[in-house]
């Protein structure tokens, strides 16, 4: 599945494919370590910046503020 950037979808691919990896040989044999947060971080960032420049981060912000209130 595409990312909600499109320019992020290779790494949101790349953490997808690691974490699920990491989910089934690691974390359910017992290991919390992350193995894939790196890749996540990237994705993150990369996300954050696509939302910036659509500004979907504001919206997301208004829609916060009004069911503070």
């Amino acid at each position: 599945m595409e990312s909600l950037g499109l320019e992020c979808t290779e790494l949101k691919v790349a953490w997808e494919n690691c974490f699920q990896k990491w989910y089934v040989q690691k974390f359910l044999k017992g290991s919390v370590e992350d193995d894939c947060k790196v890749l996540f971080d990237k994705y993150q960032t990369c996300l954050s910046h696509s939302l910036k420049a659509h500004k979907v981060d504001l919206l997301l912000m208004q829609q916060q503020e009004k069911s503070y209130k």
